[in-house]
C-alpha cells in the first residue's frame, strides 16, 4: 500500500507499489527516498540530508537520490 498526501490535507491510499506509481506521475514528482515521492515545486531547500516542504514538513533524502535530487531541484529552472 502507498500512502498519498495531498495539498488540501486528505490522504489516500492506494495499493500499488511506490515503482509503479513513479512510473505513472508526471515529471513534476521526484523521487527523494526510497520512501518518498513530491512534488518538486513543493520543495523549498535542502537542510542536510533532508528537504524542506512548504517551510513545514522536513522529508529525508535517501544516499542513492541525493545527486539526483540536487540536479533536479536546484540545478535546474523546471
Amino acid at each position: 500500500y502507498v500512502g498519498i498526501h495531498l495539498l488540501d490535507g486528505r490522504k489516500l491510499l492506494a495499493l500499488l507499489s511506490l515503482n509503479r506509481l513513479e512510473a505513472e506521475l508526471p515529471d513534476r514528482f521526484i523521487r527523494i527516498h526510497r520512501s518518498y515521492i513530491v512534488q518538486h515545486a513543493l520543495v523549498t531547500s535542502l537542510v542536510g540530508n533532508q528537504v524542506k516542504l512548504r517551510e513545514e514538513l522536513l522529508l529525508p533524502v535517501g544516499k542513492s537520490y541525493k545527486e539526483g535530487v540536487l540536479k533536479r531541484i536546484f540545478y535546474t529552472n523546471e
